[in-house]
Formats: C-alpha cells, structure tokens, sequence
C-alpha cells in the first residue's frame, strides 16, 4: 500500500531558504501572501509536508529547505462564495 497522494497547486507563493529566513518572514509572507489560511501548502525539498514550526527546525537538521508555499488548486474556494460550505 502506497502512502503517496498527488497535490494540486495553483502557483507558488514563495520559498523559505533557509530557517533564519522562515524565522524572520514567516509570520509577514503568509499574513500577505493573499491567500486565505488551509488554502496553501508548504513542502520541503523532500516533498515532505510543512505544518508547524517544529517541521521547519527540523528541516534544518536534515538539510531539506528550500521549503516553497504553494496556494493549494481547490473547487472549494468556489463553493465558499457560493455559501455551500
């Protein structure tokens, strides 16, 4: 049984390279990356999901950034608008 699932994406927002970068714009990039929080995705350059800060520390152990922000490709944008959620 395989554990690899395929994302979607729109674009990428931008790219950590390194944790002193994460540490110093995390907060600023995603507040005014335009995109609504749990409709983007952060990935390290293992492909491994991004999602809290002990991941991006780690990170620098293993040696895997950049770490890039992507707005996640979802029909469900779409359907808050509509109300349906």
């Amino acid at each position: 049984m395989s554990n690899e699932i395929t994302i979607k994406v729109k674009r990428e927002l931008f790219c950590f390279n390194s944790k002193k970068q994460w540490i110093n714009n995390a907060k600023s990039w995603f507040e005014n990356c335009g995109v609504r929080q749990g409709f983007y995705i952060a990935i390290d350059a293992k492909g491994r999901v991004m999602h809290m800060g002990l991941c991006f520390m780690e990170a620098e152990k293993q040696n895997t950034y950049p770490i890039k922000v992507y707005e996640l490709e979802t029909n469900w944008t779409q359907k808050l608008k509509e109300g349906a959620a």
